[in-house]
């Protein structure tokens, strides 16, 4: 993976931005893009690790090491296939996660050494529609069931996506004029823009996803005519209630919860920039703003931070950014946070970098607020707070009362859960936190409805919300899968792990590695004798051999992909004629590569050719970590096809 030792000769370079005296006048997006030359270059950083943390590390299972070695090679259109293979919408996660799989990058052990992931991933799915790589997927067949998933946020699109491209007829509900969730809504422009997002609504279109923008389920789209219309429901309404600050004052106008001001802002953009939604929005009588106002914001998360850039960029007076907790360590404490686990470590948001560097606003830390108090026209005028205990339950400190100027005040608190009406005319349960509970996974305590997302886990990042939803759709298609087979309509689908044609493309794998027993290899070698022909062809096209003793393993695995013999379900003889027990296998897939101390490894590489979703063609490469300097460290190994969807 990479270019041999890159980790020691490259510098990590950072995603550049635009300089901040120019950015905080428009609402483009500040993020830019590297020549691809050094892109390449980042990428060649990516050091041969052992185990990839970054995988664990990336709640999408990302294959990280793979397209990083691919756009280090210049591969772009693999890269991009790879990319696709387990993230529906890498242009979202490029743009908006705080990228866990760079705080558990092995790099990152030399704390800020990391590769830049999210660059390089952003990157791939930005040449990839430059090249028009980005193509619909349509099913090949339909399956003759609806489903409606209710909410359109990453969770809401990637369900939708998936299940429609296994041939479901699918209706994406959205209440808002607009799909996109609060990617669309609460996330400004300047951090993605909006056409972004609507190139992706306009796949959903082309694939065959029927959009229901304006319509609000459970008021005017009662439950009952849910359940009656469709075959399966999947909720990824997400998680919309906001906490709220019992403080006096608080009826004050002008206080309001920070979402309310964002969904204000990115109408107002929509309105002057576009693009235009489908339906019509709805008309603020009073609109939320900010210029040349005190603003403060209570709350010192993302949607802190993105109140803070768009009062920025409407002119306001000053911004103070509060925070309850205590000022966060400047560097990973080991103590708490041990590699490879999320830092609790301070960073300076994007918004209040532009906040400082104007000299506008502040952040602070340790405060609460005691109470609100109204100026000369009846609104908010100022908010009192005071130093915060450092332990909960964060009471104020006495003598540290102080007073600050306020004619704005946003409440960027986090979210409490998802809005209780829709599931309670569905009849779901809810956890203690009002999260709609699963009883198995993604699988409510009603008969066909399912959850996925903020709903189901509570509030957290896209790419858990991307992973819900795909997640979600296998659960929903294996329960379709089981009313067409006939079964009960009651039946709950179980994640029964993976399915036989994985297991044997495990078994296969484990014996190119080295890592599978004498006995398994024995095996193979008696269910994969005859074609000798096929395997004299293959041996003829490789690069490179593997040391030693292992070639007759690897020979044995290219018959039997090349011949798509399943020696393990075949109940295949040893020499000895007796037949490989399933405990053997097991041991075999899963044991260390015991038989020399190379390392080898194999890795799907996904085709790049027009994916259609229930047969991808599969590529195997394997790989030596100790390869000489010079020796072609990729080998072409077989080609089969594998029905490899979710």
């Amino acid at each position: 993976m990479g270019k041999l030792g890159g980790f020691l000769q490259i510098e990590r370079h950072d995603i550049p931005q635009r300089d901040v005296a120019e950015r905080t006048l428009d609402y483009r997006e500040f993020l830019l893009t590297r020549p691809v030359a050094e892109l390449r270059a980042q990428g060649a950083r990516c050091m041969d690790c052992g185990v990839p943390f970054c995988h664990n590390g990336c709640p999408l299972g990302n294959l990280i090491p793979d397209w990083n070695d691919l756009v280090y090679r210049d591969r772009w259109r693999e890269a991009i296939a790879q990319l696709h293979a387990t993230n529906n919408f890498p242009e979202f996660t490029g743009r908006l996660c705080p990228a866990p799989c760079e705080a558990a990058c092995v790099l990152e052990i030399r704390e800020g050494d990391a590769v830049t992931i999210k660059q390089i991933e952003n990157a791939i799915i930005n040449r990839a529609f430059e090249e028009g790589w980005v193509m619909p997927q349509p099913p090949r067949r339909e399956s003759g069931q609806r489903v409606a998933v209710v909410g359109s946020g990453p969770a809401g699109m990637a369900a939708a996506q998936q299940l429609r491209r296994a041939g479901h007829a699918v209706t994406l509900f959205e209440r808002d004029e607009a799909i996109g969730g609060l990617v669309r809504f609460g996330v400004p422009d300047f951090k993605i823009e909006k056409s972004v997002v609507e190139r992706r609504v306009l796949q959903l279109l082309e694939e065959g996803v029927q959009l229901r923008c304006g319509v609000d389920v459970g008021r005017d789209v009662s439950a009952d005519e849910l359940r009656g219309s469709f075959d399966a429901i999947v909720l990824a309404t997400g998680s919309r209630v906001p906490r709220e600050l019992p403080a006096p004052g608080r009826d004050l106008e002008g206080i309001h919860f920070a979402m309310d001001y964002l969904y204000d802002r990115n109408r107002w953009v929509a309105r002057q920039f576009g693009p235009q939604p489908p339906a019509p929005a709805p008309q603020s009588s009073r609109p939320i703003t900010a210029s040349g106002a005190d603003v403060v914001v209570i709350g010192g998360g993302d949607t802190g931070a993105d109140c803070v850039g768009n009062a920025l960029r409407e002119g306001a007076r000053s911004i103070t950014q509060l925070e309850l907790l205590p000022e966060p360590p400047p560097r990973r404490p080991d103590e708490r946070t041990p590699w490879p686990q999320w830092p609790l470590k301070y960073r300076l948001s994007y918004a209040m970098k532009e906040a400082k560097e104007t000299s506008v606003g502040e952040q602070d830390f340790s405060i609460t607020t005691t109470r609100f108090s109204a100026g000369a026209d009846g609104r908010v005028g100022a908010l009192h707070i005071a130093r915060a205990e450092p332990q909960p339950p964060f009471g104020p400190v006495p003598g540290t009362e102080r007073e600050l100027p306020a004619q704005l005040v946003l409440l960027a608190m986090g979210f409490l859960g998802p809005e209780q009406e829709l599931p309670a005319q569905l009849g779901v349960e809810c956890d203690q936190r009002s999260n709609i509970r699963a009883v198995r996974p993604y699988t409510t305590s009603v008969d066909g409805v399912f959850a996925a997302g903020d709903a189901r886990r509570g509030q957290s990042l896209i790419v858990w919300a991307i992973n819900e939803g795909r997640q979600c759709a296998r659960m929903v298609d294996r329960y379709l899968a089981g009313r067409r087979d006939g079964s009960s309509s009651a039946r709950v689908p179980q994640d029964d792990g993976p399915t036989k044609a994985q297991r044997d493309r495990q078994r296969t794998w484990a014996l190119a590695s080295g890592r599978a027993s004498e006995r398994c290899r024995a095996a193979s070698w008696a269910a994969c004798r005859a074609p000798r022909a096929r395997s004299r062809r293959l041996r003829r096209r490789q690069k490179c051999r593997p040391p030693g003793h292992l070639q007759s393993a690897c020979r044995l695995s290219l018959i039997a992909l090349e011949s798509r013999c399943h020696f393990a379900s075949s109940s295949p003889r040893t020499r000895s004629g007796s037949s490989p027990s399933p405990s053997d296998a097991r041991r075999a897939a899963s044991s260390s590569a015991r038989s020399c101390g190379h390392g080898w490894m194999t890795s799907p590489i996904r085709s790049s050719r027009p994916i259609t979703p229930r047969r991808w063609p599969t590529w195997t490469r394997t790989i030596c970590t100790c390869s000489p300097p010079g020796t072609p460290r990729w080998r072409w190994a077989s080609r089969s096809r594998t029905p490899s969807f979710w």
